[in-house]
């Protein structure tokens, strides 16, 4: 017996989806399951009812931050271990409220900056010239030293990855072919001195 068909207006309550943890194996080498949540790139967790502000919170947790700049510190913490992602997210929950503010331009650039080495961790070259070359425009505003950072250094590494990137080129057989290019990216850190 077939039911007729009725149209039914459904409200939905959206919660995002954050990973939530990372789950190493005991050895270390590698990583393992995630209490039956999918694993995400990176070894990250997929919580499937996690808020954005209940992400933050585990973010700001994780990487020992508070107070009104902990995102800013915790902005370091995360991208000195290479978790660009989760740096642009912290740093985005202090830039959002801050959009007028003096530091829009250089928190702004500091996300883009994180957001270009999350392109290089996929290997999409074109993103991340492009997003390095965005947040140069953004951060060079800035005077030698700004909020505990050497902005002369991060404007000198971003060069340093633009020049290095667009002489791969996109007719290099790497990215031609399809074929994910690795970038050694352990080395990559930010300095904080005091903040201002």
């Amino acid at each position: 017996m077939r039911l007729p068909i009725r149209h039914v207006r459904v409200q939905v309550s959206l919660k995002l989806t954050f990973a939530a943890t990372v789950v190493k194996e005991a050895s270390g080498s590698g990583f393992s399951e995630c209490n039956g949540a999918r694993v995400l790139p990176y070894g990250r967790c997929e919580s499937f009812y996690m808020t954005k502000s209940e992400h933050l919170r585990e973010l700001m947790a994780r990487a020992g931050a508070s107070g009104p700049k902990g995102p800013y510190v915790a902005y370091f913490y995360f991208f000195n271990r290479q978790e660009f992602y989760d740096a642009h997210d912290v740093l985005e929950a202090l830039w959002l409220p801050e959009r007028k503010g003096p530091n829009n331009d250089f928190y702004k650039a500091l996300i883009q900056l994180a957001g270009a080495f999350v392109h290089l961790q996929k290997g999409r070259v074109k993103p991340a010239i492009a997003l390095f070359k965005l947040a140069r425009s953004y951060l060079g505003k800035y005077p030698e030293r700004h909020e505990g950072l050497s902005v002369v250094e991060v404007l000198e590494m971003m060069d340093g990855w633009v020049e290095r990137l667009e002489r791969i080129g996109d007719n290099s057989p790497q990215i031609q072919g399809g074929t994910q290019i690795g970038f050694d990216l352990k080395k990559v850190s930010l300095k904080l001195g005091a903040c201002d």
